[in-house]
């Protein structure tokens, strides 16, 4: 099948008017069906490779550690890290799930803390 080239502002004319393709000929839709896929792989491959900027609420949003990752974070254990919940209000209870987590920036506000003590 040999293929129909149809003018530029075919698909821009059927946009507009969608109810034309009634009127059109299979030769016709194909071509147009045609245009539309390639304009569709242009765009993805546009989008693809553009890297989205961080929005402004992802670059101010705290990141949240579990039990398991402030004690890596800490070097301590998880108990120690219950312990310190308990005694120095360092960490806080998700409502939603009822597990112990920590900001990420409270636990280095801790660590600078300890280290001032030690030196």
């Amino acid at each position: 099948m040999e293929a129909l080239i149809l003018p530029v502002d075919a698909l821009a004319q059927v946009l507009r008017e969608p109810e034309t393709l009634g009127s059109l000929g299979r030769a016709v839709l194909v071509a147009l069906r045609r245009q539309a896929a390639h304009l569709l792989a242009d765009l993805d491959a546009h989008l693809a490779s553009q890297v989205p900027a961080a929005s402004p609420d992802e670059a101010t949003t705290p990141k949240i550690l579990t039990v398991a990752e402030a004690a890596l974070m800490l070097r301590c254990s998880k108990d120690a890290l219950y312990r310190k919940h308990r005694k120095l209000k360092l960490g806080f209870v998700d409502a939603l799930d009822g597990k112990l987590k920590f900001h990420e920036s409270e636990l280095r506000s801790y660590l600078v803390r300890q280290s001032r003590r030690v030196a």
